[in-house]
């Protein structure tokens, strides 16, 4: 059973004569209810399984549920050009091996080990959720969620994620792009419009209205984890009838609302 063998908690994955099937569940008092069951075309077979290996190998068991997220964001796409450019990323094994342990910041939001990833996965999925929302067509909801998962992928390169000596303290906008030029290449080789709404997720913004939706759609998601991210940190330690906090490291007040 490869769900044994990958130590997974829960139903999400099963893998009967080598197929991966994503299973929608439930749960219950008396347990997992399957509601519904669905082969996932093109993930079968050792090599596949050895990638998927690979990624649990390479994250630490707290990061497991969001890792089985990042896999069904990619199994529940259709076949085409983005769900081919979404497996090269996940096949990158250098970037992943970088990209798991990283921290999004040094002093900022989600500044620990894996924060990169948790923060990531929150941008692409509020995005992707909008876009839906928003009855946008499925290319639009999809490079939205590539481009929240993929807008701060060159900070692996910065000195907080690299050994003392080899980081670089740089804007990593242009880091991104160095780090994911095989398959943006491919990407815009294959599906230059796609190409371009995703490289506008990926650049620095400007308080200009971005020319593609999934841009607008990553900037409000980005800013959206950051700052739910710090009001979790300013209330951390303080008891439940606290309506506001000063951060210390750099004085913000926040408030909440309370009953």
């Amino acid at each position: 059973d490869f769900c044994l063998n990958m130590q997974l908690s829960g139903d999400e994955w099963f893998a009967p004569d080598g197929q991966l099937v994503l299973c929608i569940y439930q749960k219950q008092q008396s347990g997992y209810v399957i509601l519904n069951k669905v082969a996932i075309d093109g993930i079968a077979g050792p090599e596949h399984e050895d990638l998927l290996d690979f990624h649990f190998t390479n994250a630490s068991k707290s990061q497991y549920s969001a890792l089985r997220m990042l896999w069904c964001l990619y199994c529940t796409m259709p076949d085409g050009i983005l769900r081919d450019f979404f497996y090269r990323i996940l096949s990158d094994r250098t970037f992943i091996a970088q990209f798991f342990p990283a921290r999004a910041s040094h002093r900022h939001h989600h500044s620990h080990s894996g924060g990169l990833l948790e923060h990531s996965l929150e941008v692409a999925r509020t995005a992707m959720a909008l876009a839906k929302q928003y009855n946008m067509d499925p290319d639009t909801c999809h490079v939205a969620m590539l481009g929240g998962l993929l807008h701060d992928a060159g900070k692996i390169y910065q000195y907080y994620n690299q050994p003392t000596g080899r980081g670089i303290c740089e804007q990593h906008e242009a880091l991104t792009f160095m780090c994911l030029q095989p398959q943006l290449e491919f990407l815009r080789q294959n599906a230059p419009h796609e190409f371009e709404a995703l490289c506008g997720c990926l650049t620095l913004h400007d308080k200009q209205a971005a020319p593609y939706i999934p841009e607008t759609l990553v900037r409000i998601s980005d800013q959206l984890s950051a700052d739910m991210a710090q009001r979790k940190q300013a209330f951390a330690n303080l008891p439940d009838h606290f309506w506001f906090s000063k951060r210390e490291n750099d004085q913000q007040v926040y408030k909440r609302l309370q009953r």
